[in-house]
């Protein structure tokens, strides 16, 4: 009895096609039948050198032209000759038929302001444009040209910056809405179909010029391995026998120590006193959700485990905006904005205000208590009190308790360290009626006398 499925059976489609496509390497068009359905739209990340085009060219004669939208990133590294490529790619899309959608990016002011390098600051800007390509809907999967030799370059590039059996693994064939087809395809081969297709394209000149570490190991590093080993075939064994290993190490992770309650990521402290081959990837997983663009190195990794023995609000700067810090039981990992607003001072009042990330809300209700709800007495709130963050020398009468430093309060209450100077507090001069969202002070308790109840509430 024969199924009814989405696809055809993947011998029949491989065979149909190569009769009307027999220059059409086989490895990428096996790898798109694999990885993308056909009724998806593709967006085909074009620089305008050979192996971007050559996927352009296999990507137009495999998907029907309306599905197809080019997509290329003008860095402003090479001035006039890098507005030419991207002139020559939008033609080309022209000719092709499909969709063209382009974007200049100053690369070289971007890398002076972070600090990381021109091949890094480009990396990132592609791989925002690709993200926005694909949360805006013009497409539901990238392509790219990553060929075999740039997946061999990859994981030479990681072994000499020491890295551990992640960097080994090179990129693979598909990695969630990103596809790459020609991962397995020899340079010499993608050359050879350009030649047979007439397919045109544009040298970038930088390729020559080893200041760049990628085309340092390129032109000259690679060829003098290969004038004693197979590379590609060493790099390609190295990098399956990596991927199996991870794939092992990684079962062994329990992401239930890793949370997340929007302002941060946390995980147990627990879990990172494991053994470093899963204590890092505790640490790579926090990085990433926690929105870093970039791999962690080895150094930071040891920066964010050395805070378990740390103490509390112990921080560590990972770089890139990102932080790690200790926290009661956790290692917290969040960005920073160093542009953020100071926060102003407010005059206490019913209503709805906006204060820092969030709205205060103070309402009228009824003078009753209520079990984890902030109800003050708005009679026995000075006249002149405000609404602002917590400065030196601030005290705070609990409910129903003493009077002691503000400071030693939230340390009791285990506030994090940087969520304290967030905290909207109701204040008169320097005595702290209320902690939004926390407590109230025994001083505008609500009694039985009470006739103007006010509830206080803080939402982000």
């Amino acid at each position: 009895m024969s199924k009814s499925t989405d696809k055809p059976d993947k011998k029949s489609a491989v065979e149909a096609k190569k009769s009307t496509c027999d220059k059409l390497p086989e490895a990428a068009f096996a790898a798109l039948w694999r990885c993308v359905k056909p009724t998806e739209k593709i967006a085909v990340a074009v620089s305008g050198g050979a192996d971007s085009m050559c996927l352009l060219d296999l990507a137009a004669r495999y998907f029907p032209l309306t599905q197809i939208t080019v997509l290329n990133v003008e860095h402003g590294i090479r001035g006039e000759n890098s507005r030419s490529d991207s002139a020559f790619v939008e033609a080309a899309a022209k000719r092709y038929g499909v969709k063209f959608i382009g974007k200049s990016v100053d690369v070289p002011r971007l890398a002076e302001n972070s600090g990381r390098s021109e091949e890094t600051e480009a990396r990132l800007a592609r791989k925002a444009f690709f993200a926005e390509a694909l949360n805006s809907g013009v497409a539901d999967k990238i392509l790219t040209a990553h060929a075999l030799g740039d997946r061999t370059e990859g994981v030479l590039m990681h072994v000499f910056r020491g890295s551990g059996i992640k960097g080994l693994i090179g990129m693979s064939e598909a990695d969630g809405d990103y596809v790459h087809p020609l991962i397995t395809v020899p340079r010499a081969e993608i050359e050879r179909y350009n030649r047979e297709r007439g397919v045109e394209f544009v040298t970038d000149a930088t390729n020559a010029d080893d200041k760049y570490t990628r085309n340092f190991v390129r032109n000259r590093v690679i060829p003098l391995i290969n004038e004693r080993y197979s590379l590609d075939s060493a790099i390609a064994a190295l990098s399956k026998n990596a991927a199996a290993d991870d794939e092992f190490i990684r079962s062994q992770l329990n992401y239930d120590n890793i949370t997340s309650d929007g302002e941060a990521v946390y995980v147990a402290e627990a879990a990172l006193k494991t053994p470093f081959a899963l204590a890092s990837r505790y640490v790579f997983e926090a990085a990433k959700r926690a929105g870093y663009p970039v791999d962690l190195g080895r150094k930071q990794v040891e920066a964010a485990l050395s805070l378990t023995s740390s103490e509390n609000g112990a921080r560590a700067e990972l770089g890139g905006g990102l932080t790690a810090a200790k926290e009661y039981g956790v290692i917290a990992f969040y960005t920073e904005n160093a542009d953020e607003a100071e926060i102003e001072e407010l005059p206490f009042a019913p209503g709805f205000t906006q204060f820092a990330d969030g709205i205060i809300e103070v309402t009228s209700v009824d003078p009753v208590p209520v079990r984890g709800r902030l109800i003050i007495d708005g009679d026995k709130v000075p006249f002149g009190a405000v609404v602002r963050t917590r400065r030196e020398g601030d005290v705070f009468r609990a409910y129903g308790g003493g009077s002691k430093k503000l400071k030693e309060y939230l340390i009791d209450c285990k506030i994090p360290l940087r969520k304290r100077d967030k905290l909207p507090l109701l204040c008169y001069n320097d005595k702290v009626l209320a902690i939004f969202g926390l407590e109230i002070s025994d001083d505008v308790k609500i009694t039985d006398g009470t006739i103007n109840a006010l509830e206080l509430k803080y939402s982000v």
